[in-house]
């Protein structure tokens, strides 16, 4: 994956990774962790097989670069959370999403990790992608007004004991998309917060199997 610098890419200010491919495109938002070594790992491997792979730093504006799971990380990445501008964010993101597509088949995935699940469905809502999938999205459940909007098929991934994400929220999202049958929801067994995210101290590898399995299909079925 190559190096893209802030003023590369139209209507947004985010610097990040871009590998070109033939297939579909894939976005990945990250964490408040940033693009750290697993999330990188991800996306080439992603990239290897022929998709065309972008990952933006989602914090590139005001505070670049990944944060380890330390305290010290930790307190970072919080706070640069608290501080996240969502309405420009996702103006940034909808750019990224523009230069996947013509790094690819013009089709777009979009892949939303832990913080960067509920902005993958509020891309879903601006109509901008062709499928999201999210794992351990935290605060889904309060993007649910818009729900009429994400028109593009989901697969939201779950853990069971996700310290961040509710039974209740859990079972909002359900309700809200019961009707959608290109909408599936996992909630997966024992697994915690972080646990499709290589690296994190809740990585499970059979729910992380699981979900990439679903983002592969659904980056097959469409190029």
């Amino acid at each position: 994956m190559k190096p893209v610098a802030p003023d590369a890419v139209a209507g947004s200010a985010l610097p990040g990774l871009l590998s070109r491919g033939a297939r579909t495109g894939l976005l990945i938002v990250p964490s408040i962790f940033g693009n750290d070594a697993g999330t990188v790992g991800l996306a080439e491997s992603f990239a290897q097989r022929g998709f065309a792979v972008g990952l933006p730093s989602l914090f590139g504006r005001t505070d670049a670069g990944p944060c380890g799971f330390d305290a010290a990380g930790k307190e970072r990445a919080f706070a640069r959370m608290r501080a996240y501008d969502r309405d420009q964010g996702l103006g940034d993101l909808a750019g990224w999403v523009e230069l996947v597509r013509g790094a690819g088949n013009g089709k777009v995935v979009v892949l939303g990790i832990c913080f960067g699940g509920h902005l993958a469905v509020l891309l879903n809502a601006r109509g901008v992608a062709q499928g999201v999938v999210t794992v351990h999205g935290g605060g889904l459940e309060k993007t649910l007004d818009q729900a009429a909007a994400m028109k593009a098929p989901m697969s939201l991934h779950f853990g069971s004991k996700d310290s961040a994400t509710s039974p209740e929220a859990i079972a909002q999202v359900r309700a809200a998309f019961a009707a959608r049958s290109d909408v599936h929801i996992a909630v997966h067994p024992d697994a915690v917060h972080g646990f499709a995210h290589p690296g994190s101290p809740g990585f499970q590898e059979a729910a992380s199997d699981a979900s990439m399995a679903a983002l592969d299909a659904m980056l097959t079925s469409l190029g």
